[in-house]
């Protein structure tokens, strides 16, 4: 949505601080919400302005100012569950933050990773055939089989 004119926002001004009106009875003069008209207001009365303010924009990640943290979190210790990692932040210092904003923060420091077997302290899954013939031996070999 774009916003009010400044032809407009004088106008509202002039109403209710010069005429004397409300802002509800403003709002309906001018055809707009009330609650328009006494933001408008009170940003003029407040900063002499009645330029609109500025509309959406991004913000800054949460964790910009703890990337050298994360980073040495995952040094020490790469096997961290999220969760983990968003506990370790908090204990350190960090502010609490969420599973998704971690996960967000290790991509964008590009830290992803999956657990594999060349890791140390990785969890290895061997298939169950492969760990009975590991176990037992060659079929055969033991009485049952």
């Amino acid at each position: 949505m774009k916003p009010l004119s400044n032809d407009l926002r004088e106008r509202f001004v002039h109403a209710v601080l010069i005429e004397g009106m409300t802002c509800r009875a403003a709002g309906e003069r001018f055809a707009v919400s009330h609650s328009a008209v006494i933001k408008i207001v009170r940003q003029f009365v407040e900063t002499d302005a009645i330029d609109p303010q500025k509309v959406g924009g991004s913000r800054k990640p949460a964790l910009v100012k703890c990337y050298d943290m994360v980073r040495a979190i995952v040094d020490e210790t790469p096997d961290l569950t999220l969760a983990q990692i968003a506990d370790e932040i908090v204990a350190r210092g960090g502010p609490k933050v969420g599973k998704s904003t971690v996960d967000r923060t290790l991509a964008r420091l590009d830290l992803r990773f999956k657990k594999t077997r060349r890791r140390p302290g990785a969890i290895l899954k061997v298939p169950r055939g492969l760990f009975l013939i590991r176990f037992f031996g060659q079929r055969g070999d033991r009485a049952g089989w």
